[in-house]
């Protein structure tokens, strides 16, 4: 197996050469000229205030159980690796038990990215619901 020690001197190599590559690389414009560009913001402009635009009750109705459902995976997931790790420290050796409890930081952060994401987002509909 190749091991690749990565610092930040090659790091910022790479992330120079990235930028250099986007600067370099060209940019095609599809308008042929500005009234061409005109005539297609204005068809697009119509376009929008003609057609109806999209129910928020239908999307978030539509969201909602994708929502529920991939919160309902992810504490089952938490509950079956928090139980696994659990099992692993009561049987483990002390060097054993201090492996597991720098995996249980991992545990702890992916519990409350997972929970934090979904306050969040309940406080922000909760939020904008009451606006209108």
């Amino acid at each position: 197996m190749i091991k690749m020690k990565i610092n930040i001197k090659n790091m910022s190599k790479i992330v120079l050469i990235i930028i250099l590559i986007m600067l370099i690389m060209p940019v095609y414009v599809s308008a042929d000229d500005f009234d061409s560009m005109q005539s297609q913001i204005d068809r697009w402009e119509n376009y929008g205030k003609n057609n109806p635009m999209i129910d928020e009750q239908d999307i978030a109705d539509i969201l909602k159980p994708i929502a529920q459902i991939l919160l309902s995976i992810a504490t089952g997931v938490v509950v079956i690796t928090a139980s696994i790790m659990g099992i692993k420290y009561m049987t483990a050796s002390p060097e054993g038990q201090a492996k597991l409890k720098t995996q249980l930081i991992g545990l702890v952060i992916a519990i409350i990215v997972i929970y934090g994401a979904y306050g969040i987002w309940a406080i922000a509909y909760r939020f904008m619901e009451d606006l209108i």
